[in-house]
């Protein structure tokens, strides 16, 4: 149980009984990151006193009572309406149930950068931190980088020759002279459900023809001619559609695809999931038009899956430039679906 002093209601501190529930019939791997989302208004109804949205990140942190210690979380976001974490767990069994607290002070910063923390970019542009201040990341996730400095972390092999900056971020810029540029990574284990692929980035411009698309690549041989990669892009086809695609020895075949155009100068979050069953499952997302796809393959297991990768594609005309901020590769849930979550004071 936590310290007593987290328990004294109704003080300034409460403690939010959070009970996961898997029920699927498989396991979550060992580690999980189980994504928490939380409605503010619902979450103020819980602990029965105001608390400014802005202030929940810096004064919340988890606890793990299986474990009897404070669990490894990161705070993504709030988007006006939800809060979202990040929090690593062991695993979770078939149709079983994993219990954290939530541990919340009104008035004094819990989050220490190192345990529980921030994402560099939502940090700095909402809570009045400094870039990467408090962001540990690298903590929770399989990967993961924020590109805090000027320097290319060690972790990541680039190809293509267009330009690329670390700033505080990462900005790939490819004009229609230049090939396609992006970062390979490979997983130190891929997990047995599968991957998923998590970005807070910024659209700077769109070439109007061509690729011009920004995507992730999870595969092997990636920007060889024998690709074999499961492809998730947007903005693709000279800025007209977000699409799945599966590249087999190097040879292109769409799977599926919707209509979108980006929205420049506006931050956005993505994200790419490849669920291994009997068959693989493949979605994507994109938080600025709020387009989704889903698509079933049988072309490639996870045996397949030895690097992954994120990229500026090549435009036939223009220039197609993206910042990113924060980029994290999970675990994927069993089945793709997140397990579920139920609150509950303790008082």
């Amino acid at each position: 149980m936590p310290d007593l002093e987290y328990t004294i209601l109704p003080v300034r501190k409460r403690v939010i009984k959070v009970t996961i529930s898997n029920g699927q019939s498989t396991a979550t791997v060992n580690p999980h990151v189980q994504e928490i989302k939380i409605d503010h208004s619902y979450l103020l109804s819980l602990l029965g006193v105001g608390i400014d949205p802005y202030a929940v990140p810096l004064n919340t942190i988890f606890y793990d009572p299986q474990a009897n210690t404070q669990a490894y979380s990161w705070y993504d976001g709030y988007d006006g309406a939800y809060h979202r974490w990040f929090v690593k767990t062991p695993s979770i069994g078939a149709n079983s149930t994993y219990t954290l607290y939530m541990i919340i002070d009104t008035m004094q910063q819990l989050v220490d950068g190192n345990i529980a923390g921030i994402n560099a970019i939502y940090g700095q542009n909402y809570l009045g931190l400094s870039y990467g201040q408090l962001d540990n990341g690298k903590n929770v996730f399989l990967i993961y980088d924020n590109f805090k400095g000027t320097t290319l972390s060690s972790i990541w092999t680039t190809y293509g020759n267009g330009t690329i900056s670390v700033n505080n971020g990462i900005t790939m810029t490819v004009t229609s002279s230049q090939n396609s540029t992006g970062l390979i990574a490979t997983p130190s284990n891929v997990p047995s459900t599968g991957i998923i692929g998590r970005t807070w980035a910024l659209v700077n411009s769109v070439g109007t023809n061509g690729g011009a698309e920004y995507g992730f690549l999870y595969g092997n041989n990636i920007n060889t001619s024998s690709m074999n990669v499961y492809q998730a892009y947007w903005w693709g086809v000279g800025n007209t559609a977000d699409g799945l695609a599966k590249i087999v020895n190097g040879s292109w075949n769409g799977i599926v695809s919707v209509s979108d155009s980006a929205i420049l100068n506006k931050l956005f979050y993505g994200y790419f999931m490849w669920n291994y069953t009997t068959t693989s499952n493949l979605y994507t997302y994109e938080s600025l038009t709020g387009k989704s796809l889903s698509a079933t393959d049988s072309t490639f297991t996870l045996s397949t899956l030895t690097q992954v990768s994120f990229y500026t594609g090549h435009p036939s005309s223009g220039t197609s430039s993206y910042t990113t901020y924060t980029i994290a590769f999970y675990d994927a849930p069993p089945s793709g679906i997140m397990p579920t979550i139920a609150l509950s004071l303790i008082d």
